[in-house]
């Protein structure tokens, strides 16, 4: 098992700031910041890969040197370097030729850093490393529309005119949104548990929620692979799991109804075989494997 160790960057080349730089933006993103630098010709792609940071992984340590810090915001990470000439150009090449243009020596490039927050974290730490996984939650209404059966529903108090149309109502639900990002691959099982119920209750940290079992439903997750700076795949997964109360295992049963006065609720009970065993329509499964609980 090979150890993990992350670092700040150090900035070793010489380079100038431009005037009129730095701008910033507050976005729905949250903080973002642009600064123009200049320095070298010849040292433009080692500021550059120093700003950014980099990856490396050996048999039994893996390191991370996090990009650049923002100096009047910590949490905003160097993110993105472009590169282009500053001064004229010195020597250019020939037709046909495979070398580069040179240009003056001294402030010859320009370099375009653009420093935002990672993704998903709205105040990570200061030593936070930005391609570290990270978990994001949110929870989201639903409802789920259903007819409740004539069966002991009157038009008047002595129940002698019975109803005649069955009434509609609504079911209260939230969906349970949990995403995962920076994964190297996606965990094992993922897509076998859609449609599947949950076996054991889960816990959302962020919402301080419990969610009893069998009370969410495994809907199908989405999927967004990236290639990252350092030229490696990693994945951003969405798992959306729909929580109805009442769970999924349960169905209305026509006439019979819980609870008093305004609070009377229609009654959702297991449903069962011809041989008297529990048949749950939405099989229960663990997401433990999924889940961070």
């Amino acid at each position: 098992m090979p150890t993990y160790a992350s670092f700040n960057t150090v900035i070793t080349v010489a380079f100038a700031e431009v005037d009129g730089s730095p701008t910033e933006r507050i976005t729905e993103r949250g903080f973002e910041a642009t600064r123009i630098l200049t320095c070298k010709w010849s040292d433009r792609i080692k500021l550059a890969g120093e700003l950014r940071g980099s990856f490396n992984q050996g048999i039994n340590l893996v390191t991370r040197v996090i990009g650049h810090r923002y100096p009047d915001k910590l949490n905003a990470i160097a993110m993105d370097v472009s590169i282009k000439p500053f001064h004229k150009l010195n020597k250019p090449q020939a037709s046909g030729s495979t070398a580069l243009n040179e240009y003056d020596e001294v402030n010859g490039a320009e370099l375009t850093v653009l420093y935002r927050i990672p993704d998903g974290l709205d105040e990570p730490s200061p030593d936070q490393d930005p391609q570290d996984i990270f978990i994001t939650e949110n929870l989201e209404p639903s409802a789920e529309f259903l007819t409740i059966p004539t069966e002991k529903l009157f038009f008047d108090t002595g129940a002698a005119e019975p109803i005649d149309a069955s009434p509609a109502f609504i079911l209260v639900a939230i969906d349970w949104v949990y995403t995962i990002h920076n994964l190297k691959k996606v965990p094992p099982g993922t897509f076998d548990l859609i449609g599947k119920s949950n076996k054991l209750a889960h816990e959302s940290k962020k919402f301080e929620r419990t969610f009893a079992p069998e009370t969410l439903l495994f809907n199908p997750p989405s999927l967004d692979p990236r290639i990252n700076t350092d030229g490696e795949q990693r994945y951003t997964i969405t798992y959306r799991m729909t929580h109805r109360p009442v769970g999924w295992n349960k169905k209305l049963k026509p006439g019979e109804f819980e609870g008093t006065g305004d609070d009377r609720f229609p009654k959702f009970v297991p449903i069962f075989t011809d041989d008297g065993k529990v048949y749950k329509i939405y099989q229960p499964k663990s997401f433990n494997g999924i889940l961070s609980t």
